[in-house]
């Protein structure tokens, strides 16, 4: 996979504790705005996403290895829970891949691997793309 993949949303994704029932309870719910990028976090490479609830962070920024992109198609209002939002995702949705994540603590930022596409970089101080 490299970078820009489209993920496809399917019922036939698997992954573990994919059953697990949330236990946040939810802090409020806010209208975003068409065009709003949101990402997702795994510690494995994804293939497929499920059609459910997942949670979603407005920022690249995480320790995690792998990072998806998630682009709001029209004006929505979603449930927030502290620092992330749930979307329930449908096969019509459109997750991109962004790469595998490098922690470079001794610089303090964020390297998105060349093996994987290449990309941006992110200062873990102020989360802007250089």
């Amino acid at each position: 996979m490299k970078k820009g993949d489209m993920v496809l949303v399917s019922d036939r994704a698997r992954y573990n504790g994919q059953d697990m029932k949330w236990t946040e309870e939810c802090t409020g719910m806010k209208l975003f705005k068409k065009g709003t990028k949101f990402y997702h976090w795994s510690d494995t490479l994804l293939s497929l996403f499920l059609n459910k609830e997942t949670c979603f962070f407005d920022t690249r920024d995480s320790g995690k290895n792998y990072c998806y992109e998630y682009t709001l198609k029209e004006e929505r209002k979603l449930p927030t829970f502290c620092d992330e939002v749930r979307i329930n995702l449908g096969k019509k949705d459109e997750i991109r891949f962004l790469g595998k994540v490098i922690l470079e603590y001794d610089y303090n930022v964020v390297v998105v691997d060349p093996v994987y596409g290449g990309g941006p970089k992110i200062t873990r101080k102020d989360k802007r793309i250089a």
